[in-house]
């Protein structure tokens, strides 16, 4: 078996054990008990507020732990999984409710550590190859878990206990961490290869320069690389030569000596995150970056609104076999069967309302319709109206139609901290799924009826939505894009015939893919791809960053998994250089273009190959300058270029 699919395979399983295990709580629900006494829903809903307590920081922890790559990790997470569960399961048999807490908080700790970490691991193995088949793999893994526990967990129940019901997700688990083992006992040849290569590659990166400054280096000597740094300068607060402003860093002055120690130079530029380099003459003057653009002023209602929807859905999932059960006169079994039908209704329709919103857009009105039929099923439920199969129903398609919001955070975020909003989406969530249960355990302790719960789903559910309009009021205002759609109709239409049509999910790193940004077209060269998924309900997000091959500034953006993106048909041609005026520059085509005369626009160059083009001009025409182009809608790259039949 290839190694990715080795490694989907393993972490596949594991993840269904997990999602099995989450669940067990709300599917046992009346089975739960201690001295006797069957567990109150806010028994129940603590044991969820655990699960999640440690996530509000974790995917924070784990983010910056795996850049290092710990390859061991994820059997350190599989057996945190399994010694959670199990002791879960010891609190169940001994009736220690203590214990039980303790289980899900170390069960929480690894299942979700898990998911993200071998989220990335699939990312590097198909990030060339079957990237969406991979993903949808294994997010359907863990939803068959779900589904697998609200079906299996109450029957096991009613026949052997909850104790054999609990000891049953104990089983799984250790099936699923000993098949993780056994299917990685194989080394991963490929994967250490990848590895090794990409840590090669830093490496020259690090170290690139010339000779002198190797040298230096194995001597021991700091190298200065002819860089001081002017104290005057940065006492005064000076201004910049030709209009930069106020420069409130360094100033580094290129052949000067040496006037402050170089861990002095590293302490200043450590000072801040981020910094912008200008040269001008002689002089390199580092800015600092202003961060007040980070966020928009909508990221803020953004997150609240998402912080209310998890509110409302989190601790729905851990009452709503006993809600159903009170409502509807079911039993344990039948109120299982209603919830699993909620999580396939909900994997039925995500995949629809992805690709939707991919054509289409409207992902605002998405959410707003979503969040109406969420409010509308809790008060079916509150008032009893209507049938369980309806309000079954209306709440497996108010989740997907809900988690569009992943799509509508990068455009609220600026392009270089994607990564972070993401970060803190998913803190946000974890959040919610800790104070959501204990605050909906309060609530029904207050007279201990399901009306109340039910009262306090209904209020929050309409705050929330009008969080989405106050959003969509943001969007009309600013024109943050929203409701566009990802597909951007103007490209695909018109310049079907420039670029190839490319899902986001078959790109490569080195590719090049074409934005359009105020009519004009940016190429950007893929640098990373990676890959988020923004909650347990949401869909799976495309990170990539890369280099503007015209202007070399970065760049990061996401797609949604399954859109399509627009990338340049490169084409090569050879030129003879006649004149440069203006903004036109006189080119005549050779070989399969030979004697064919052709005006290029001086603004589809960038200024260094413009320079060097003008540098080799030769106005009296006794050299021959030939060059290369590398051409596409609006961008022109020079290459080989020639005077006289010598290489410049």
């Amino acid at each position: 078996m290839k190694e990715r699919f080795r490694a989907l395979a393993r972490s596949g399983i594991v993840l269904f054990a997990c999602y099995y295990s989450y669940d067990i709580p709300s599917a046992l629900n009346r089975h739960l008990c201690v001295d006797g006494k069957a567990f109150d829903t806010s028994r129940i809903t603590y044991l969820y507020a655990a699960y999640a307590l440690p996530n509000i920081i974790c995917p924070l922890i784990i983010g910056h732990y795996i850049q290092n790559r710990k390859p061991r990790l994820s059997h350190y997470l599989c057996l945190i999984i399994l010694a959670g569960q199990a002791m879960f399961s010891l609190g169940l048999s001994i009736q220690s409710y203590a214990l039980m807490v303790v289980g899900r908080l170390i069960h929480g700790l690894g299942g979700e550590g898990f998911a993200f970490v071998q989220t990335r691991e699939i990312t590097l193995h198909f990030r060339d190859k079957e990237l969406a088949l991979s993903m949808a793999c294994f997010g359907s893994l863990g939803r068959l878990g779900t589904i697998s526990n609200f079906i299996l967990t109450p029957f096991l129940a009613e026949k052997a206990g909850g104790f054999a019901a609990s000891l049953a997700g104990v089983a799984i688990t250790l099936a699923s961490v000993v098949g993780y083992w056994l299917i990685s006992a194989k080394p991963a040849l490929k994967y250490m290869e990848e590895e090794i290569e990409e840590r090669r590659v830093d490496f020259v990166e690090a170290n690139a320069g010339t000779p002198q400054r190797h040298e230096a280096v194995a001597q021991g000597e700091p190298p200065v690389w002819g860089l001081g740094v002017s104290p005057d300068y940065v006492s005064r607060g000076g201004k910049a030569p030709g209009g930069c402003g106020d420069l409130q860093s360094l100033c580094l002055q290129r052949g000067s000596t040496m006037q402050s120690s170089l861990q002095d130079v590293c302490r200043k530029l450590g000072e801040s995150s981020k910094f912008e380099l200008f040269c001008e003459d002689d002089t390199i003057f580092v800015r600092h970056a202003d961060s007040a653009g980070m966020f928009h002023p909508a990221f803020r209602v953004f997150l609240g609104m998402v912080f209310l929807f998890s509110v409302v859905w989190a601790p729905f999932y851990n009452v709503a076999p006993l809600l159903f059960q009170k409502k509807y006169s079911v039993g344990n079994k039948e109120s299982g069967k209603m919830v699993a039908m909620i999580e396939g209704v909900s994997m039925a329709l995500l995949s629809l309302t992805s690709v939707f919103s991919d054509f289409f857009g409207y992902k605002l009105l998405i959410m707003l319709f979503g969040g109406a039929l969420m409010t509308l099923s809790h008060v079916l439920i509150y008032t009893s109206a209507g049938s369980a199969l309806l309000v079954v129903f209306l709440l497996g398609c108010a989740s997907p139609l809900i988690s569009c919001y992943g799509l509508c955070m990068p455009l609220l975020v600026s392009e270089e901290n994607i990564g972070l909003g993401f970060a803190i989406l998913s803190c946000i969530s974890n959040f919610s799924y800790t104070f959501s249960p204990i605050m909906v355990s309060l609530v029904f302790s207050l007279r201990g009826s399901f009306d109340d719960a039910e009262f306090f789903f209904i209020a929050v559910s309409l705050l929330s939505t009008l969080l989405t309009v106050v959003l969509l009021l943001y969007n009309r205002h600013y024109d943050l894009g929203m409701n566009r759609p990802e597909r951007n109709p103007q490209m695909s239409n018109d310049n079907s015939e420039q670029f190839d049509k490319t899902v986001c999910n078959e790109l490569k790193v080195g590719e090049i893919f074409v934005v359009e940004v105020g009519g004009r077209y940016e190429y950007i060269k893929i640098g990373t791809i990676n890959t988020a998924k923004p909650g347990k309900h949401g869909s799976c997000k495309f990170l990539i960053k890369g280099t503007n091959i015209q202007t070399k500034k970065k760049y990061e953006t996401s797609f949604t998994s399954g859109s399509k993106v627009d990338t340049a048909k490169l084409k090569r041609s050879e030129y003879v250089l006649i004149d440069i005026f203006g903004d036109e520059i006189s080119v005549m085509g050779r070989g399969a273009e030979e004697g064919n005369f052709e005006t290029l626009k001086t603004s589809d160059f960038s200024e260094k190959d413009l320079g060097l083009l003008k540098s080799v001009l030769d106005p009296d025409g006794k050299d021959e300058v030939t060059f290369a182009l590398i051409s596409a809608p609006k961008l022109c790259m020079v290459e080989d270029v020639r005077k006289g039949g010598k290489v410049i």
